[in-house]
């Protein structure tokens, strides 16, 4: 039975809380782990700092 969704969306409250190896870091690590194995796209909200973006960046986000 498929997923009726195209993406996951990264909340804002985790992406706004990463720091390199916390548990927000992990948890949108693991969401973004997750999209892939559906096959599906992710969307980080509240993208505020360019260290938030490389961070997501090298976790394989696609949009934000």
């Amino acid at each position: 039975m498929p997923i009726p969704a195209d993406n996951l969306k990264i909340d804002r409250s985790f992406v706004s809380q990463m720091q390199a190896g916390n548990r927000n870091y992990q948890v949108v690590s693991t969401i973004i782990a997750l999209s892939n194995q559906l096959g599906l796209a992710v969307i980080a909200e509240g993208i505020e700092t360019p260290q938030q973006l490389q961070w997501l960046q090298e976790l394989g986000c696609e949009f934000g």
